[in-house]
């Protein structure tokens, strides 16, 4: 479902640039990707649209980044605890997860000096494509393959299920192939 509906606001928002921005000659440069975005709303609501996606824009990069900290400071506090039981009981679980998360924003503060913005965003899109590419297979390989034998028979993945992994990987392969025919 995610990658299907992933795969189905990327072709939307692909054919809204073609339909909208391309005509107009409005094509993102450096960081202003979520400006020239805005425009599309822009075209229909006037500056209060503009205003609003930017607002839900920057809502929704927030959201990410806490998701993501949030998560991965849970998963290091986890491995560090589970992986050096006797070394970490200097602190507690609650503790491991602060030091994480402070290293976390320290990291993604320092990463933002690096660069503008528009190439951490081209670099991180590229890494979420790729994995969005890989994914499907993946999941096909551990679940079908791997799984898939150890499991008893009313818990197996169905072929359906199968048929749809294939789907969006050639889907989102084909859209990289296209990509990078254009690019």
């Amino acid at each position: 479902m995610g990658i299907g509906g992933n795969l189905a606001t990327t072709l939307m928002t692909c054919l809204l640039a073609c339909a909208l921005l391309f005509p107009k000659g409005f094509l993102p440069e450096d960081y202003e990707l979520a400006v020239v975005q805005s425009r599309f709303f822009e075209v229909s609501w006037g500056p209060v649209g503009r205003l609003l996606f930017l607002v839900v824009a920057a809502a929704f990069l927030t959201d990410t980044w806490l998701a993501t900290a949030d998560g991965v400071s849970r998963m290091q506090a986890d491995i560090v605890t589970i992986l050096f039981p006797e070394r970490s009981k200097r602190f507690t679980v609650r503790q491991w997860y602060y030091i994480f998360l402070g290293l976390l924003t320290v990291i993604t503060s320092l990463t933002m000096l690096l660069d503008q913005p528009g190439p951490l965003i081209l670099i991180s899109a590229a890494i979420g494509f790729a994995g969005t590419i890989i994914f499907p297979v993946a999941l096909y390989l551990l679940n079908h393959r791997l799984l898939a034998p150890q499991l008893p028979e009313w818990a197996r993945p169905s072929k359906e299920s199968a048929r749809r992994l294939l789907f969006c990987f050639v889907a989102y392969f084909g859209l990289a192939v296209v990509y990078l025919w254009i690019g």
